[in-house]
């Protein structure tokens, strides 16, 4: 104790070290208010469109519904709550997804991007400072713990005095804790008082911001371990700080730029366009609703006819027209699902083959922990394409199925239908939810939690001299 005490003291005498933490304090706290208040921003813009797009599709007046079904629906994605830690995939993924019949458009008006791996024009967020500016900070703070003791003999005097390295160690590693801690608290407290002005009391979030807290405080661990090590096999403070720099550049810029490219390399996805062709490729292969030559479609009007035992599609019990519509729409859906599981699949050997990284880089692994605690990862966003496809999908079902059923054959663009039909559908109704934390992920924290366990044992085994 008297040892951290000692440490502690040296730090207070020569005050750069309280002074730098104090404007860290600062800065996130500027970091968190500047990016809650453009959550803020973009949740009331978010709020006033939903508002506005329910109230004109409820407002629409007497229509035929498959004009209705043009008309379409404005899916919205709501912000996560706690992405003002960290935005992660929500500045490249769109918050708006325009649904309507025989087309799955991709989400659109996006916000401008924040590189996860370098901080572009802009104020970084939470995130961004805790696992990529920190470290370099605890750098600058800690590289001469253990060199420049070597230099001025500290060291054999602490030695001398009955020290032992574990104690020298312990007492080091607890000062970069403690001061790891207060800008955690600064955090922590300052996002839970926002949190609790917007939304109330959420036990679940909370929650997450505590687990959001935590990751960053093991994740400063680990640095604060690397840095002590390094400064103890070091000659002088400079050899250590250069040695130091070129750790933090290796683990926080090249590999994980490195592993995106690799990523990107060996699991190849295609762009939005050549994605969309090959679907409409696809479907046009197996029939062209519009064509009434079409083959495809021809056995299936002859295999309507013959279901309901009569010669032309007039004497249909159902309207012919609303039948094709929901064939082509089932055709046209089908494809798509098949064609986007794969793409997801690809999403997701992608992920795995990345997350091996974490065993190299810290970096990657306690991001996309950060990330699953924010609701800000790409299962989220995907998730909810997914949620608001089968949306769509039921929407039209329950629209063709209007026009088959409820319009006549005969004069059957002259007709409508009373709007009370299309305030009778439930609108999309879509909240985030956190998904499991993933393995992949966990392997790589787990392996370096041992490295922290592994360097305070070698430091409590090693003697001075």
């Amino acid at each position: 104790m008297k040892f951290f005490y000692f440490e502690l003291l040296r730090h207070r005498r020569s005050k750069f070290q309280l002074l730098l933490v104090g404007a860290l304090c600062v800065i996130f706290a500027c970091s968190i208010f500047i990016h809650w208040s453009q959550q803020n921003i973009l949740e009331e813009s978010q709020h006033y469109w939903k508002e506005k797009n329910d109230e004109l599709w409820l407002g629409q007046p007497d229509r035929h519904p498959h004009r209705v079904s043009h008309y379409g629906y404005v899916a919205i994605r709501p912000l996560s709550a706690l992405s003002f830690i960290d935005s992660g995939v929500e500045p490249y993924a769109g918050n708006y997804l325009f649904l309507e019949a025989h087309k799955q458009n991709s989400s659109s008006i996006q916000s401008s991007p924040i590189s996860p791996l370098t901080l572009r024009l802009g104020f970084p967020s939470v995130s961004n400072l805790f696992l990529l500016i920190w470290p370099l900070l605890i750098i600058f703070l800690g590289y001469g713990s253990f060199s420049h003791d070597w230099d001025t003999g500290r060291l054999m005097w602490a030695a001398s005095m009955g020290g032992r390295l574990k104690d020298l160690f312990f007492s080091k590693f607890a000062v970069f804790m403690l001061y790891t801690i207060i800008l955690l608290l600064v955090t922590f407290f300052i996002s839970a008082s926002l949190l609790w002005i917007n939304k109330g009391f959420n036990s679940g979030l909370l929650l997450d911001l505590f687990l959001m807290m935590l990751t960053f405080g093991l994740y400063s661990a680990i640095w604060i371990s690397i840095i002590l090590l390094i400064s103890y096999y070091s000659q002088s403070g400079l050899q250590s700080l250069g040695r130091l720099l070129i750790v933090w550049v290796s683990l926080l810029i090249v590999l994980p730029k490195l592993s995106i490219e690799l990523t990107k390399w060996k699991y190849q996805t295609p762009k939005r366009a050549v994605f969309d062709s090959v679907i409409d490729k696809e479907v046009h292969s197996i029939g062209d609703a519009h064509n009434p030559d079409d083959p495809y479609f021809s056995k299936f009007k002859q295999q309507t006819l013959d279901h309901h035992k009569v010669k032309k599609v007039e004497d249909l019990p159902i309207n012919w027209n609303g039948v094709v519509m929901a064939e082509g729409e089932r055709i046209t859906s089908e494809i798509f699902q098949k064609h986007y599981q794969n793409l997801s699949k690809n999403f997701d050997s992608q992920d795995e083959f990345y997350s091996r990284f974490g065993f190299i880089t810290p970096y990657i692994s306690f991001r996309k922990l950060i990330l699953t605690f924010s609701c800000t990862d790409r299962k989220t966003a995907e998730e909810f394409e997914s949620i608001s496809e089968n949306f769509r999908y039921d929407l039209i079902s329950k629209l063709n199925s209007l026009h088959s059923h409820e319009i006549n054959h005969n004069d059957d663009r002259g007709q409508k239908l009373s709007s009370a039909f299309w305030k009778e559908i439930p609108l999309l109704a879509y909240s985030i939810q956190r998904k499991a934390v993933e393995l992949a992920t966990l392997l790589p924290i787990l392996l370096w939690l041992i490295f922290i366990v592994l360097v305070m044992y070698f430091f409590n085994k090693k003697k001075i001299v």
